[in-house]
């Protein structure tokens, strides 16, 4: 008899278990994106959980909400969404996901039910730096961007203290000092962008979420050097850059052989080697009005700045216009001075548009 009630009650619970399991499945799910929902109706189609126990949404109406724009080829059935620098690229019924060149695998794969397309939310949103949580006794996707994060600073500060000396200059004091502080939120999403998915140098120094530390970083130059010329300006910021640290990219990343770093990474970690100042300095010259550009040598990158062609030193002509050769890597390198193994050698000049 026991066994018997025992045979009863198992197939109750499963029976109890089941109801539950489908009074939940009703449940619509819903999707917050940086503390806003997104409003989905049947004309812009709803979001579900597939087969594979993965939340599919709707195309369109998830991804422009999220910031991004949406290219659909039908002739291929491919998905490309795009934000700032980053770009996913997606087929219907593939478990392929592009980011930029390279290729993320995925545990479902996007579809199209009656004629409207879905992708799976999670590993689409966090290829954008996106952290994504799921709360499965309300079916609800949380979603924040990595300028959510920023903005409520959800990970912490860091306050980074530089000093340097600008040797160039003849006004008291000669040892400048300056903080920002800077959030590991936007830090970490900069170090989560896959090197191989961008193409060239100029996308780091273009890049816009950091311009709030930007901001800040040349108003200190401009309050502090009031009394200043352009020529002097100029001189302080080179010699800020020059003061950091030069540390290679496979002694920083433990892995990486080429690792470019974004402004806002260079600042944060405080050294870099020499194509990290070079991005961090055209940034800031640039910032200030400065014509100026990169100089990519064999094996090497450096800034070139606009000067008068009666100015000495080793410069560089592009369109009519004289591009003085910057040294980033150490102090004391004046404009125009270029280190030997570099004279007479051919640059690419790479200038940010």
């Amino acid at each position: 008899m026991k066994k018997y009630l025992s045979v009863v009650l198992c197939i109750l619970l499963i029976f109890a278990n089941a109801s539950i399991s489908f009074a939940d499945s009703a449940l619509p799910v819903t999707v917050l994106i940086d503390d806003w929902q997104v409003n989905y109706t049947d004309s812009t189609g709803r979001p579900f959980i597939d087969a594979s126990n993965r939340t599919q949404v709707p195309l369109r109406k998830t991804m422009e909400f999220y910031g991004c724009s949406v290219d659909w080829d039908p002739a291929v059935q491919r998905i490309t969404v795009s934000k700032g620098h980053r770009s996913v690229m997606l087929h219907i019924g593939s478990d392929i996901m592009y980011v930029g060149n390279s290729i993320k695998w995925l545990d479902t794969t996007p579809v199209i039910i009656s004629g409207r397309t879905y992708l799976p939310i999670r590993p689409v949103l966090e290829a954008f730096g996106s952290s994504v949580e799921y709360q499965p006794y309300g079916r609800t996707i949380i979603a924040l961007s990595p300028e959510y994060k920023l903005a409520n600073h959800s990970e912490g500060v860091k306050s980074v203290k530089y000093e340097w000396k600008d040797p160039y200059n003849s006004y008291w004091p000669l040892t400048w000092t300056t903080s920002l502080t800077l959030d590991r939120s936007l830090y970490n999403y900069y170090s989560s962008v896959d090197r191989n998915s961008l193409e060239g140098y100029t996308v780091y120094a273009k890049d816009s979420l950091d311009d709030g530390a930007m901001s800040d970083l040349i108003q200190s130059f401009r309050n502090g050097a009031k009394n200043y010329n352009n020529s002097q300006l100029a001189s302080l910021v080179i010699s800020f850059v020059q003061s950091f640290e030069y540390v290679t990219d496979d002694s920083w990343t433990g892995s990486y052989d080429e690792y470019p770093k974004f402004p806002y990474e260079t600042l944060y970690d405080h050294c870099g080697d020499c194509e990290d100042t070079a991005i961090l300095l055209v940034t800031l010259l640039l910032e200030l009005g400065f014509d100026a550009c990169m100089l990519k040598l064999p094996g090497h990158m450096a800034v070139g700045i606009k000067g008068n062609e009666d100015l000495p030193g080793w410069r560089y002509t592009h369109n009519g216009k004289q591009y003085f050769y910057i040294e980033t890597t150490a102090t004391g390198w004046q404009v125009g001075q270029i280190p030997d193994e570099y004279k007479n050698v051919n640059a690419e000049l790479l200038f940010i548009d």
